[in-house]
């Protein structure tokens, strides 16, 4: 039993290395996604016909009830770097990535559009 706790003490050392670059690096990309995406994977919920926020008014129909039109911005973002670091390692445990390469995919140029 000792030999087994004197390892786990030795493997958190380690783990604690691995755990302190990965951090770093998650951080630098988090800057770098907020540098380019920052309010821009805001969106309508009626995407037809609407360009940009200042398009998204009115009502529009689902599933045969009104609903009015709204600008929401998803889970997974750039806005600050907490969401960012959020978005990264949502993405890097392979789950929902592909909403988040096609949210990235189809951001606007500037923030709003």
């Amino acid at each position: 039993m000792r030999v087994l706790i004197d390892s786990l003490l030795e493997s958190v050392k380690a783990l604690s290395a691995t755990f302190t670059v990965t951090v770093i690096i998650f951080v630098a990309y988090a800057i770098l996604g907020v540098t380019a995406f920052k309010g821009r994977f805001h969106r309508c919920t009626d995407a037809v016909g609407v360009s940009g926020i200042d398009t998204c008014v009115g009502t529009y129909v689902q599933g045969g009830a009104l609903q009015n039109n709204l600008w929401l911005r998803p889970h997974n973002n750039f806005d600050n770097v907490a969401n960012g670091m959020f978005t990264l390692f949502t993405v890097s445990t392979s789950n929902d990535w592909i909403v988040t390469a096609h949210l990235a995919v189809d951001a606007p140029r500037f923030p709003g559009q």
